[in-house]
């Protein structure tokens, strides 16, 4: 997969990103929950989840949407170009199973010019998927992008 520059003034409406599929472990689940302190047994409890509807532990939605960020961050060039994310407007739309593979779509929706700053806000419509193709999270990202080195 070629990597897709992500400089302020390169984006238009073609551009999309596909990004690489990861499949989420039961390691992963564990690792995040110790890390923020959800220790929800649907999430770390193989015998209570397996008496929820779900029937086995799911991912944290939070978790999904780290590992996405590190999906689109590994299939693009943002070193030095990202500088925050700035709004998320997000929908949690299924779960994500351990074992279940993620890949992310992320599509160009709209770009404003800061003045006084060399680039902007830019936003993306994202989809995370499954290996299903089924749509397990979906919203929009904002960012603070820079634009294209003069020199470059």
């Amino acid at each position: 997969m070629s990597k897709a520059t992500l400089y302020f003034d390169d984006l238009n409406e073609d551009f999309e990103v596909k990004t690489g599929r990861r499949t989420i472990q039961w390691e992963d689940v564990q690792l995040f929950g110790r890390l923020t302190g959800d220790d929800h047994p649907l999430h770390m409890d193989q015998e209570y989840a397996a008496t929820t509807p779900y029937g086995a532990p799911i991912a944290h939605g939070a978790l999904v949407l780290s590992i996405a960020i590190g999906l689109v961050y590994e299939a693009t060039q943002q070193v030095n170009v990202l500088e925050a994310f700035t709004q998320l407007r997000w929908r949690f739309k299924a779960p994500v199973m351990i074992g279940d593979s993620i890949w992310v779509q992320l599509r160009y929706h709209s770009k404003r010019s800061m003045p006084g700053y060399h680039g902007g806000l830019a936003t993306f419509d994202v989809t995370i998927r499954n290996q299903r193709d089924e749509i397990v999270q979906q919203g929009q990202w904002t960012a603070l992008l820079r634009s294209r080195p003069q020199n470059a």
